[in-house]
């Protein structure tokens, strides 16, 4: 009985992807089907949907600021270790941990001094 669901549901795999293509169809002529068409579509009517482009912005908005706060993480790691001197030899307070932390919201800026000017 499980043999049976299991090839039952393996066989309706390729339509579940592929709904337009009747039973009949193997995977392998539905997959290689269009490979050799020399018909190009016209892509000038098509656009994002509200959805879509909603769906887009989020995807900015999040890479963007997961790059922003790895430059925080690394800007604050820079000011402490520089903070610390050529031999981290002097010690970093907790508060001097999160003042390196608010002032690595300006990272570039941060990274501009760590890296040229000192």
């Amino acid at each position: 009985m499980v043999f049976y669901d299991i090839l039952t549901i393996a066989q309706l795999l390729p339509f579940l992807f592929f709904p337009a293509y009747s039973p009949h169809q193997s995977a392998l002529e539905i997959m290689g089907a269009n490979l050799s068409s020399t018909e190009v579509p016209d892509l000038s009517q098509v656009t994002l949907s509200s959805g879509d482009k909603l769906a887009d912005l989020y995807l900015l908005l999040f890479t963007s600021g997961s790059f922003y706060a790895i430059g925080m993480i690394f800007g604050t790691t820079q000011l402490v270790d520089h903070w610390r001197g050529p031999y981290g030899d002097r010690s970093v307070s907790a508060m001097g941990v999160i003042a390196a932390l608010i002032l690595s919201t300006a990272w570039p800026i941060i990274l501009f001094y760590v890296w040229f000017l000192v």
